[in-house]
């Protein structure tokens, strides 16, 4: 009995599981392929969103900056025409106190006879 072989064979059951732990690998590694393209996916949209938020904020300020430099350019040029729009005022107030001042001297002669009508 020692010699004869069983008539009943067995399957190899390190063949098998290592076949089987093989497939479950090819199983998960190409799941596992399909998960990390959607992140890099998710992660190249999330970098080029905020790529182009950062690229919006940077023209937002140089406008805002653009208009800030024009406004301040028009209230420093409103500035000016004001102080020199005071000076002609103030030079025509002198010019009619001299003239004031000269009709009241033509009026005190006028009215001592000095000069005839």
């Amino acid at each position: 009995m020692k010699n004869e072989r069983p008539k009943i064979e067995l399957p190899d059951l390190q063949l098998d599981s290592a076949k089987l732990i093989q497939a479950e690998v090819g199983k998960l590694r190409e799941s596992f392929n399909w998960i990390m393209t959607f992140v890099v996916g998710a992660l190249l949209i999330g970098f080029l969103t905020l790529l182009f938020a950062v690229a919006a904020i940077i023209i937002d300020a140089w406008r805002f900056n653009s208009t800030a430099y024009e406004e301040s350019m028009q209230v420093k040029f409103q500035a000016e025409n004001i102080k020199n729009s005071i000076e002609q005022q103030k030079t025509i107030l002198e010019k009619m106190s001299s003239i004031e001042t000269s009709i009241s001297q033509i009026k005190e002669l006028a009215t001592n006879g000095l000069i005839k009508k």
